[in-house]
């Protein structure tokens, strides 16, 4: 599978997203700059997908899934990974 967009329905989606939020969050030290996982997702070219479902979690997931969604939000601004959401995904992510 090369894209998340081929995943056949949205539970599968949300599960994918999910384990890839898990992961992230579990590199060692926090760092996501240095997350092999994270730099990976930041240079596949479909990349937009999973940014877009980060944002959907936050606004539609179950309180477990929010929670850990901002928390790997967090991340990514304490990371320096400043080119990771495009300036529309900001404006939503500071609404929420």
């Amino acid at each position: 599978m090369d894209s998340l967009e081929d995943l056949p329905d949205e539970p599968a989606f949300r599960s994918m997203i999910s384990l890839l939020v898990e992961l992230l969050l579990s590199h060692p030290g926090g760092d996501l700059g240095t997350n092999p996982l994270c730099q990976t997702l930041l240079s596949h070219p479909n990349n937009r997908y999973f940014k877009e479902y980060l944002i959907h979690l936050l606004n539609l997931g179950d309180e477990g899934q929010k929670e850990k969604t901002m928390l790997f939000v967090k991340l990514v601004f304490t990371s320096g990974l400043n080119e990771f959401f495009y300036s529309n995904d900001l404006k939503i992510v500071f609404d929420v």
